[in-house]
Parts: C-alpha cells; sequence; structure tokens
C-alpha cells in the first residue's frame, strides 16, 4: 500500500485483512509506520479515522472532536448493517461520570461475593 499517492480525506477500505488469527497484513505493517492517523472506511457507517500508535491514542482520547457523544450524531464505522444503540459507552464527561458513579456502586468486590452461588 503506497499511501503517499492517497489523498489525507480519502478512506482506505478496512479491514486490511481477515480477522482469522493473530497476523495482520502487509498492509496494516506499513500503515502501522506512517505518521498521524488514517482515514479508512470499514464495511458500514460513515470513515473513521484508524489509531495504531501510543501517542496518537492519546491524543485521540483527549480531543473532544473525538468524543463518544459527537459520534452518536453520525453513522457509526461498524462491519454489521445494523447500529448498536447508545448508553453509557456513547456519553461523554460530565454526563458518563454521573452514570458510571451510580453504576459503579452495583459493582463492587462486595457486591460481586454476594452473586456466587
Amino acid at each position: 500500500m503506497d499511501s503517499s499517492n492517497i489523498p489525507a480525506n480519502t478512506p482506505v477500505a478496512y479491514p486490511f485483512n481477515s480477522p482469522i488469527g493473530l497476523h495482520f497484513s502487509e498492509k496494516y505493517a506499513k500503515v502501522r509506520n506512517l505518521p498521524g492517523l488514517l482515514r479508512v472506511q470499514l464495511q458500514h457507517g460513515e470513515p473513521a479515522w484508524l489509531v495504531t500508535r501510543y501517542n496518537d491514542a492519546r491524543l485521540v482520547l483527549s480531543d473532544p472532536r473525538f468524543s463518544r457523544a459527537e459520534a452518536g450524531i453520525h453513522d457509526e464505522p461498524r462491519r454489521s448493517e445494523g447500529r448498536t444503540g447508545i448508553g453509557i459507552v456513547a456519553m461523554d464527561p460530565p454526563d458518563h461520570t454521573k452514570v458510571r458513579a451510580a453504576v459503579a456502586r452495583a459493582f463492587t468486590v462486595r457486591q460481586a461475593e454476594r452473586m456466587r452461588p
């Protein structure tokens, strides 16, 4: 894959190989070494950004342009036809923080131990 010929906003078909086994395709290995994020297109939904390096992941996780709530406005990238529902994973702080705190009380070690047979 010669990414130098791909315009930055043109999505590349993803995944690069079938999800069988633990080996990545040659295309994926080449992409991992490219600087920045790569625009990809899954089978369904809108294009997405492929993040392959730690520093890029930190950027995405702290940048509000990549928020889960913002993603809900768009047709999420996915491999299957059906869209997923909304829920706590689609929330951003402070709403996510409030709901997570409330839910966390139900999943303490003590509560989990009480569920044992």
